[in-house]
């Protein structure tokens, strides 16, 4: 429910994750025995964390969650209504401030002020719009830093690269593997293929052989596009609350990310609608 409820009404304000990547990711965490596995008095899921990246996608999962708690919360106050069955299931769990403890140590394990990844800029950009809209943590409010800071944001954006152009070096939309790549040896090509599909996230480069690649190069362009946008919202509010100068080059002349952010082919999320409302 919360996943669902986040993607519906959250996800076009803060596009950062792809949808189908990030269930798959959970599923493989969150793991659910049979009946007769469950001791007595227990839930019976299981949390597999098995990298820190795992450990930054839970967090991620703990964060939608807490919004989404937030938000059935203050529409049944604000609207005295009768909540639904589903509804009422959430409200007797209530996701509380305290998963933010967790969040905090999963970035600490990273070392995410050294290290850095795409999993660990979705969890700083989700959790900077968490801080800002959430006053009664105490964490930062009306646009303030807090714990998140504009420039963490920034240097971790341009630390993986964000402000590249990926069109150039992976593929054009419309241009076939085929032709690309139609100078090397047949025999090698078919190795390549499977079930007579040309397997495209075989022609990357290692340094992109990343999860964000399981839907392929195109779904993973589109997806940086947004992140890359949401970067800038953040860089870009900071900038006009405190009367200082972005951060990003806003030149749209200078920008090579380009701005076509949206294809229902490779939508980032499961109902098309949200995606094209969420740019």
């Amino acid at each position: 429910f919360h996943i669902e409820h986040f993607m519906k009404y959250l996800y076009p304000f803060i596009p950062v994750v792809d949808e189908h990547i990030f269930r798959m990711n959970i599923s493989k965490i969150l793991q659910y025995p049979t009946l007769s596995d469950v001791p007595e008095n227990s839930t019976g899921v299981k949390v597999c964390i098995n990298s820190k990246s795992d450990g930054l996608r839970i967090s991620i999962l703990l964060l939608m969650m807490r919004l989404s708690y937030l938000s059935v919360f203050l529409e049944i106050e604000l609207t005295n209504r009768n909540p639904s069955f589903p509804e009422q299931r959430i409200l007797a769990y209530p996701i509380g401030p305290a998963i933010v403890s967790l969040i905090q140590y999963a970035l600490q394990n990273t070392n995410f002020l050294r290290k850095t990844s795409a999993e660990t800029l979705q969890l700083l950009l989700l959790y900077r719009f968490y801080q800002v809209r959430t006053c009664e943590d105490g964490d930062g409010f009306m646009g303030s830093d807090g714990t998140v800071m504009t420039g963490l944001i920034v240097a971790t954006a341009k630390a993986v690269g964000l402000d590249q152009h990926f069109d150039e070096n992976i593929f054009t939309q419309g241009t076939p593997a085929e032709e690309k790549y139609n100078h090397l040896p047949k025999n090698k090509l078919a190795k390549m293929e499977e079930n007579g599909i040309l397997d495209q996230n075989k022609f990357l480069p290692p340094e992109l052989q990343m999860n964000l690649l399981t839907r392929g190069p195109r779904v993973f362009n589109q997806l940086w596009k947004k992140l890359w946008w949401a970067s800038l919202q953040s860089d870009l509010n900071h900038s006009m609350i405190y009367g200082s100068a972005p951060q990003f080059d806003h030149d749209p002349e200078k920008n090579r990310t380009g701005k076509a952010v949206y294809d229902p082919g490779f939508a980032s999320v499961q109902n098309t609608e949200i995606e094209r409302l969420s740019v």
